[in-house]
């Protein structure tokens, strides 16, 4: 990626769709790939299955994509996308969370009594319930740890946004990966010290997140559980 495009401000309708092609080509491709298995889809599927066919698409699309670029790069590369990326952190990462619970919302509304994917397989409707659910899941703290990284490399102040047991030189992706998915699974920061306010909220943003989402997984198992045993 040619971290210098950051510096380009191309104006007219369209500038800021443009810059988040430049800014975020694989959310964008990802984006563009669900869209393209929505209307692929033939019509009688529901649009319920075609959402939570194309939602599965995109997102595992993208999160095989963020795992690549996450476990190799160093800390001056976060750095360098956290300048690129900055205008749009925020509204990328509500459009990823909203979407995420949409999916969940769609699964409560009936996916594992639909009939359409039963005539490919009879467990379909149960993968595709699982698929869309861990992929959800996945997404929301893969999205919060490039968000805190982001935000720790832009930082200008004195104390660290995030306090690490051992403060490594230059945390990478894998160190905040680490942050974020404590907070998922256990809604705790675990040996990771928090150093703003600002922080805080965010971070109180995602363990209620989080929260939503078990709490959601765990009756959709109780309901599937009950519903093999009919």
């Amino acid at each position: 990626m040619a971290f210098e495009n950051d510096k380009i401000k191309p104006q007219g309708q369209f500038a800021a769709l443009r810059h988040l092609f430049v800014a975020r080509p694989r959310l964008m491709f990802s984006v563009v790939a669900g869209v393209m298995m929505f209307f692929a889809l033939s019509a009688d599927f529901s649009l319920l299955m075609r959402f939570l066919l194309a939602w599965n698409t995109c997102s595992w699309l993208y999160l095989i994509s963020l795992s690549i670029l996450m476990f190799r790069a160093p800390g001056k590369h976060i750095r360098a996308v956290a300048k690129v990326q900055d205008e749009n952190a925020k509204q990328v990462l509500a459009f990823v969370c909203l979407a995420a619970v949409a999916s969940l919302v769609a699964i409560v509304l009936g996916l594992a009594m639909d009939n359409q994917l039963k005539a490919w397989f009879k467990y379909a409707p149960l993968l595709l319930a699982f698929m869309t659910v861990a992929g959800s899941w996945l997404l929301v703290p893969t999205s919060f740890a490039i968000h805190y990284a982001h935000l720790y490399y832009q930082h200008q102040g004195k104390i660290p946004l995030l306090l690490f047991a051992e403060q490594p030189a230059e945390p990478t992706y894998p160190d905040f990966l680490y942050f974020s998915f404590t907070i998922a699974v256990a809604s705790q920061t675990a040996d990771v010290g928090v150093g703003s306010g600002a922080m805080r909220r965010l971070v109180l943003l995602q363990s209620i997140l989080s929260f939503v989402f078990n709490m959601v997984i765990l009756g959709l198992s109780v309901n599937i559980g009950a519903s093999l045993l009919v």
